[in-house]
């Protein structure tokens, strides 16, 4: 079902987000090929809508989006902001090879369990 893809994802990504504006990794962790780390990344497009808003989002949605899924060789993500009393911290990426379809209840239960 489609929370057990979900919860199977490519590679899955945690990074706080600094004064600057700007996401530090914090922990990443992949299946299959190494997945490439940036210590630092300025949040584009959907990112950084989702850390505005500080409501999850499905990638891709704008061009910037499948620039950056393309560069890391995944077809969509989920990107879910880490927020506590109206504050966001950082982000909790989950990032997938193939295409998966996401229920709005699979979506729920990964922002519960961030």
């Amino acid at each position: 079902d489609d929370l057990e893809r979900l919860l199977a994802p490519s590679a899955l990504l945690v990074q706080r987000l600094l004064p600057d504006g700007a996401l530090e990794h914090i922990a990443s962790r992949a299946t299959g090929a190494l997945f490439p780390i940036e210590e630092r990344l300025m949040p584009l497009g959907t990112m950084a809508q989702a850390l505005q808003s500080q409501q999850t989002h499905c990638l891709p949605q704008s061009a910037e989006d499948s620039i950056l899924l393309e560069r890391y060789g995944f077809a969509q993500a989920l990107v879910i902001p880490i927020v506590n009393d109206g504050q966001t911290f950082g982000v909790v990426s989950i990032f997938h090879a193939q295409p998966t379809p996401i229920s709005g209840r699979a979506q729920q239960l990964a922002e519960a369990l961030v």
